[in-house]
């Protein structure tokens, strides 16, 4: 908006209409093209009450002045925003001045905000004919903030070791106290060690060693987790499939063995060798494990295949090492305070990567796994959390709000994963538990930001909580259609990239499929989502050390930063 000194004139004939005109940003157009079409684009005047009653349309201006910027400001730096506008820069030839309403933007977001634009302008006139993508807006106030707000580094977080190793050291601290408590009875840290001894050991004999695939359609009792757990102390690979269709994972996952239950085995027979069933009467008749047994399994083996849609609407397995669990489960807990004091009851299926943590998350801290049957849960599930006393919960929103404070009285934490959760949910919780927002993928294990809602200094500009900060890991915001050249400057929407030991190791892909060309013919869909080392990562010197190479996750979610670094989701990228 071109202009002149006399603000208080201008600002009257800006009530009365706007002035403007429609850019097309092609990602293939250059820098000059898009100016040179910006310049002959004809400007069009609309009254305001045709363009939504007394609102704007747009919250920012630009003033073009051919004086000294001091006059239009009258000779202030800050300057409060004239008229219904948030901000407004004044630019002449030698000098540019933001003016922005103190409500909607802080000093040091208006700073940003003016550094960003210094940033962009000297881009533009260093090679003008660059396309929109290829920009590099991050100026150096901003890459600062984001290398304080990324200084803790994920390989020193690593937990290295097996999530039975874990479990182990709880066995010897505390063996007669309760690693699990349901419907189907109580079981001591002593018993779990016990029984997944014999169940291994009998495993061993049907050749399950590191990297087979066993397959799990089983409903959450005292003996699932056994079964769990005797799967991944003979470094073999625990493979949770969908109780209803199970043939499907079957198909992709090349598995002699499966855990099921009784229900389940009519459409099992003839698609494995080994169908196990009823492990209580099982177990039982084993004998004793040789004190010699003890398989050698690696942090870096994997643990699970656990199935996700990803990115895609297609469900792809997800392998996840025993280090990326460890490492993720253990700060997790540290964030909801999980100790040999609590019992989390348990809400998501053996499918969800949630469940994970649920178990072997409570258990490798010495707390106690707390479930009901799933009539229970389905029908009355304030009344299942009541009844096994639990002091922790992980759930969905949907779940969440069917649940009353006065209703669910011994919970101390709940903790919600999500992409946004509302201030409505909060207000209702906040004076009777800690609630915890959780955000992840399948991808980065189980969740990689958190929000802790008892710090709520922000609350009051957002109808939703943000995603939150990085939990043993980092976070990084890139430009969607240039993930590898640039970041996003801060408050910029991009896509959010994680970086750190809780990756996962990849997909999996059966001996078939690679025989026949890979994935179906598809290998973007197996390896895009993961990159290494991204060009824009060496000008974080300090971050990233020589010879290290760095793997990051494309989540496919559009966010932008806060000010204080915390994290806004916005929405999915469109696929």
């Amino acid at each position: 908006m071109p202009s002149a000194p006399g603000g208080e004139a201008q600002e009257q004939e800006h009530s009365k209409t706007q002035s403007w005109c429609h850019v097309h940003l092609s990602s293939t157009d250059t820098l000059l093209e898009i100016l040179e079409q910006l310049e002959s684009e004809p400007r069009r005047g609309y009254p305001a009450e045709g363009l939504g009653g007394s609102s704007l349309c747009f919250n920012t201006e630009i003033h073009l002045l051919e004086g000294d910027v001091s006059d239009y400001t009258g000779g202030n730096d800050i300057y409060p925003c004239p008229g219904m506008v948030d901000i407004q820069l004044c630019i002449s030839p030698d000098q540019f001045v933001c003016r922005c309403r103190a409500s909607s933007m802080t000093g040091t977001a208006a700073q940003s905000l003016c550094e960003t634009f210094r940033k962009t302008v000297a881009s533009v006139l260093a090679n003008p004919r660059q396309t929109v993508p290829g920009l590099d807006m991050l100026c150096s106030y901003d890459r600062s903030r984001i290398e304080r707000w990324n200084k803790i580094d994920p390989w020193n977080q690593t937990v290295k070791g097996c999530i039975h190793d874990l479990i182990q050291i709880q066995v010897s601290c505390q063996p007669e106290s309760l690693a699990a408590d349901g419907w189907d009875g109580p079981m001591t840290f002593r018993e779990l060690w016990d029984r997944s001894s014999r169940l291994s050991y009998y495993f061993h004999d049907l050749g399950v060693k590191q990297g087979i695939m066993v397959l799990f359609s089983m409903g959450l009792s005292k003996w699932a987790i056994v079964a769990m757990l005797a799967i991944l102390r003979t470094g073999a690979v625990c493979v949770p499939i969908d109780l209803l269709d199970p043939t499907p994972y079957i198909r992709v996952i090349e598995a002699k063995l499966v855990f099921a239950d009784q229900s389940q085995v009519e459409q099992l027979l003839g698609k494995v060798e080994y169908i196990l069933t009823d492990l209580q009467g099982f177990v039982d008749l084993l004998g004793p494990t040789p004190d010699i047994y003890e398989p050698q399994v690696s942090p870096q083996d994997p643990a699970f295949v656990m199935f996700t849609s990803g990115i895609t609407s297609t469900p792809k397995p997800v392998i996840l090492g025993h280090e990326a669990i460890c490492t993720n489960i253990l700060h997790l807990a540290e964030t909801l305070e999980i100790n040999d004091k609590s019992r989390i009851f348990q809400c998501s299926s053996l499918t969800s990567n949630v469940s994970i943590f649920d178990i072997f998350g409570t258990i490798v801290k010495g707390g106690c796994v707390c479930y009901a049957t799933e009539h229970d849960r389905d029908t009355d599930l304030p009344r299942a959390i009541s009844a096994t006393r639990a002091t922790h919960v992980l759930l969905t929103p949907a779940l969440l709000r069917e649940l009353t404070p006065d209703t669910v009285r011994s919970l101390e934490v709940i903790s919600v994963i999500s992409d946004g959760l509302a201030i409505s949910d909060l207000l209702r919780w906040q004076d009777h538990v800690s609630l915890v927002h959780l955000y992840g993928n399948t991808e980065c294990t189980i969740c990689c930001t958190a929000t802790d809602t008892r710090h709520q200094e922000r609350l009051k500009y957002h109808g939703r909580l943000n995603i939150g900060r990085p939990i043993g890991c980092r976070t990084w915001i890139a430009e969607p259609s240039n993930v590898h050249h640039n970041l996003v400057p801060i408050g910029g929407v991009g896509e959010l990239l994680i970086e750190g030991t809780i990756l996962a190791h990849g997909y999996y892909v059966s001996e078939a499929a690679e025989e026949g060309g890979g994935n179906g013919g598809n290998e973007n869909m197996m390896t895009q989502p993961f990159i290494v080392d991204p060009e824009w990562l060496s000008k974080f010197p300090n971050i990233a050390p020589p010879g290290r190479k760095v793997r990051m996750y494309r989540t496919g979610d559009l966010v932008r930063y806060e000010s204080d670094g915390s994290i806004k989701f916005m929405r999915r990228m469109e696929m």
